[in-house]
């Protein structure tokens, strides 16, 4: 349904812009943006999330940037640019860091943990995914913190580190003995 989806969120921007709402209008660009990623039009989604980006700079709205730098780094991933894929993750990480917003966080470690993971740099993969596991626990998110030990353990195997990954079982064998 992208075409009503788009419709609808075209009716949103004109009633944000209405209200001299540019919060509001950057934060439907960014959705927009979204759903041209979805239907694969590269060119457009650039466009609507740049748009996106530069009016939440303006307004200086932590939260709408950090979204939409990591819907630039998907962008950036789809299309082979891994460097700038990276960057904007991470500028995610720091938007998110700077208005302490936790969900954020665990979102943009796992997010980088993932990136890392797909160009085989476990290594990183497992800093990421570590940092995003500390974050899960203290906010007691068992269903991501328990993707992030399996991830953890399934690099460890990979890797060979059996005494380490060993301990990361028995974390996750707690944690679903808790539920």
């Amino acid at each position: 349904e992208y075409e009503e989806a788009l419709a609808l969120l075209e009716k949103s921007y004109s009633l944000y812009e209405e209200d001299k709402n540019r919060t509001g209008m950057a934060t439907v660009l960014n959705n927009i943006g979204s759903i041209y990623l979805k239907q694969e039009l590269y060119d457009q989604s650039f466009t609507a999330i740049d748009d996106s980006i530069g009016m939440h700079e303006k307004e200086k709205n932590h939260g709408g940037l950090a979204a939409a730098y990591n819907n630039m780094g998907y962008l950036y991933e789809l299309t082979g640019k891994k460097d700038r894929a990276l960057e904007y993750y991470m500028l995610a990480l720091r938007e998110d860091k700077y208005i302490e917003n936790s969900l954020g966080i665990s979102s943009d470690l796992h997010i980088i943990a993932e990136f890392y993971k797909n160009i085989g740099d476990f290594e990183k993969a497992l800093f990421y995914y570590k940092r995003a596991s500390e974050v899960n626990r203290r906010l007691n998110l068992t269903a991501r913190l328990r993707d992030d030990l399996q991830n953890i353990i399934d690099i460890l195997a990979s890797m060979g580190r059996e005494e380490e990954r060993q301990l990361y079982m028995k974390a996750l064998e707690e944690l679903k003995q808790v539920q």
